[in-house]
């Protein structure tokens, strides 16, 4: 399961063009894997973010609200990013993000 994150990570855009592969094992013994729910929320538009995401599997709905109404801006898919802004500063989150399943 090692070599999957390790390679997972060397097709990751952010990775690739970023850290040399030799860095890519350190990377890896510092995620967490988590599983969401379809439906359950990554993050939420407003709140500071927490957590840097990398989409192994599955799709989220990128989703901002604007005058009461939840808009779908993008859907992330393996390889895909989110919450690179809590690498380096705490701000809030521009977008609420949900689980959608595979």
């Amino acid at each position: 399961k090692f070599e999957r994150i390790i390679r997972f990570l060397a097709s990751v855009p952010l990775f690739k063009k970023q850290l040399p592969r030799s860095d890519l094992p350190g990377v890896a013994n510092l995620l967490t894997e988590k599983t969401w729910q379809p439906g359950e929320v990554l993050c939420r538009q407003g709140e500071t973010g927490k957590a840097f995401f990398l989409v192994f599997s599955g799709q989220a709905s990128v989703q901002t609200e604007e005058g009461g109404q939840q808009q779908e801006r993008a859907v992330l898919r393996e390889g895909d990013w989110l919450g690179g802004h809590t690498l380096t500063s705490e701000r809030p989150n521009v977008a609420t993000v949900i689980a959608k399943g595979p």
